[in-house]
């Protein structure tokens, strides 16, 4: 329960410093300014262009960041979470929803390889179907 409040609190956090950079920076559409940043960093840190991973081919998506990129199962699950960062700011339906099917083929790949079940895990994907459905 604790530690459940303190992710809640880490998020809320996360949303505020991104409106704060975003008045500081004369940005209007908050998620263009969060994929910049991430694109910026993933591109500096991990050689990974996000924009690339978004215009990827969903049956391609991870072959592409365990062999190419040499990505562990746990990467992979924050890069879903990055693009579901992305994809709860796109304002196109259309594009949402690639962007959803993707985390979610992601998030089932990786609930696939574990040897150990993991309830966020689980969550998210249902949750995920869930809107994906709709």
């Amino acid at each position: 329960m604790q530690q459940d409040y303190l992710l809640r609190q880490a998020e809320l956090f996360g949303q505020v410093l991104a409106k704060i950079l975003s008045n500081l920076l004369g940005v209007k559409n908050q998620g263009m300014m969060i994929i910049q940043l991430e694109n910026q960093i993933a591109q500096e840190k991990l050689d990974l262009d996000i924009k690339e991973l978004i215009s990827t081919n969903t049956e391609q998506l991870i072959d592409i960041l365990k062999n190419e990129k040499k990505f562990s199962n746990e990467d992979l699950e924050k890069i879903a979470d990055i693009l579901l960062l992305v994809a709860d700011d796109e304002t196109e339906p259309t594009e949402k929803a690639q962007l959803k099917r993707k985390c979610l083929t992601i998030y089932e790949y990786v609930q696939a390889c574990e040897n150990t079940y993991s309830f966020t895990l689980s969550f998210k994907i249902k949750i995920l179907r869930k809107n994906i459905d709709k």
